[in-house]
């Protein structure tokens, strides 16, 4: 028997309104959502009670976060929604582009929505593995928080909805959709947002073990992990694949152990002062010998 794959949790990052606590339950019961987050939120008061009015249960056992990591850390896929360009950013998907993606991933799903006054921050975004942007046509591009939830489950659970879906199941108020390895077409585990973080951490100390910061400026360590987040992003790894990515990281920087073997952990020699001092050379390196050398002569 197939079982569910995916799960949908709507995170909200510093809400101060309480009125959109309750207004964005009420949009997940909508949808169908069963998950909120809360990361350092304003309490829950009568306005939040009152606009959560048949959502009053998911607004009651909202999981509460002191800090973002922690909210997303058991997350596979991470997707921001934000209105703001800005350089180094992820170039945005429009929300109907990235829901048609989203519906063939598997595993936990964060939709992450920021700040009713200035949104999500640049270190939250880099966090996210896909950057949303609801399109609007007017000049105030910026959506109501709990508008911008509703759009995004909408697009992403009503717009795949048959009309055999939208029948409940005898004796419930609502039956929601189940999706399996069989229907999205996956068939490995995708790895979560904190052992993701993990993985970068591992990569950028093996170019640091490697000596890459000194083949240029000393922006490359962070541009080129910058960059690397985001192919990592995109690939949307699988368990298997993260394993092999570790160890060829833990490999470089030491404290390898071969497969099968037994005994204390052997240590990978360090490439740090030999990759500096060929550098300079890098490129003279792999030139062809000299005519001489290649016809045979002795050299002078």
């Amino acid at each position: 028997m197939s079982e569910p794959v995916r799960e949908l949790v709507v995170v909200l990052v510093e809400p101060h309104h309480p009125g959109n606590l309750g207004a964005v339950a009420r949009a997940m019961a909508n949808m169908g959502a069963e998950r909120l987050r809360l990361v350092n939120a304003c309490a829950i008061d009568d306005e939040s009670r009152a606009l959560a009015w048949g959502a009053l249960h998911l607004l009651e056992r909202a999981e509460r976060y002191a800090d973002f990591e922690s909210a997303i850390e058991d997350c596979t896929t991470v997707v921001g929604f934000s209105a703001r360009d800005g350089r180094f950013r992820l170039p945005p998907l429009l929300v109907s582009d990235a829901a048609a993606e989203l519906r063939a991933r598997s595993g936990r799903i964060a939709l992450v929505f920021g700040r009713e006054d200035s949104g999500l921050r640049f270190e939250e975004i880099e966090r996210c593995h896909r950057l949303v942007r609801i399109p609007t046509t007017g000049p105030h591009s910026s959506l109501n928080l709990s508008q911008a939830v509703l759009i995004g489950l909408y697009e992403i659970e009503a717009r795949g909805t048959s009309a055999a879906d939208l029948i409940p199941a005898e004796g419930a108020r609502h039956r929601p959709r189940v999706f399996s390895n069989e229907t999205l077409g996956g068939t490995e585990e995708l790895i979560d947002s904190g052992s993701l973080e993990r993985l970068i951490d591992d990569w950028e100390a093996a170019l640091r073990t490697l000596g890459y910061d000194s083949f240029g400026p000393p922006q490359l360590i962070d541009r080129t992990m910058r960059r690397l987040r985001r192919l990592f992003f995109r690939a949307g790894l699988e368990r298997d694949d993260a394993d092999m990515l570790f160890g060829f990281a833990r490999r470089i920087t030491g404290g390898y152990r071969r497969p099968g073997s037994k005994g204390r952990r052997r240590r990978a020699p360090s490439l740090s002062l030999a990759a500096r001092d060929r550098a300079p050379g890098l490129r003279t390196s792999l030139s062809l010998p000299s005519p001489s050398l290649r016809t045979g002569d002795p050299a002078p």
